[in-house]
């Protein structure tokens, strides 16, 4: 048998011990995908530092981002632990979250003259109605997708709550009514 045959087995009984240590099928088949890359750089095999240490910068320095190789790094740590090594990877600071986007009025009154302006009228007004939706009522977008027809009644619309808290019902300003009603009637899909 040949040494790439002898790789693939151990990475197979990989997935199997990922599996049993709480890894998902795709989870842990990723894992190994990983490390089937990180084997082209390094000899994933037996530990050398310098060689691991060697290929986070040769990585950092063609542009890969931090939370990939970190990614890489956390699997081969994993890998490491199913061949019996005790080994502690480098660990790279964690980039700060970007700050986010909150539109501001004239932001929103440009998005709504955008969507207002467009020919297709069934994906515009759509579009519009879920920009007013999440900008009029704080709606989160996982609110939104779970939202249906039913949950509009007329002068208000209840919210279903993704994040554990108590459903809510929220009043919609006359404009807003009307828009819903428009979109509701003369451009959803059936």
């Amino acid at each position: 048998m040949t040494d790439e045959n002898e790789f693939g087995m151990k990475l197979e009984e990989f997935v199997s011990y990922r599996i049993g240590h709480g890894d998902s099928i795709s989870t842990a088949e990723r894992r190994a995908r990983r490390i089937k890359t990180v084997a082209k750089y390094i000899d994933v095999n037996k530990v050398d530092t310098g060689s691991i240490f060697r290929y986070v910068e040769e990585r950092l320095r063609k542009g890969i981002k931090k939370k990939s190789l970190r990614i890489e790094l956390m699997d081969l740590q994993r890998w490491y632990e199913f061949l019996g090594f005790n080994v502690m990877l480098p660990k790279l600071k964690k980039e700060p979250d970007p700050d986010p986007f909150i539109p501001t009025s004239d932001d929103i009154v440009k998005m709504r003259k955008f969507c207002l302006s467009k020919k297709d009228k069934y994906t515009w007004i759509r579009n519009l109605a879920i920009l007013d939706l999440l900008t009029t009522t704080g709606m989160r977008a996982g609110e939104l997708i779970r939202a249906n027809i039913e949950d509009f009644k007329g002068d208000s619309i209840n919210i279903r709550s993704e994040k554990g808290e108590r459903d809510r019902s929220v009043p919609l300003p006359k404009w807003m009514q009307e828009e819903l009603r428009e979109y509701i009637e003369n451009y959803r899909y059936k």
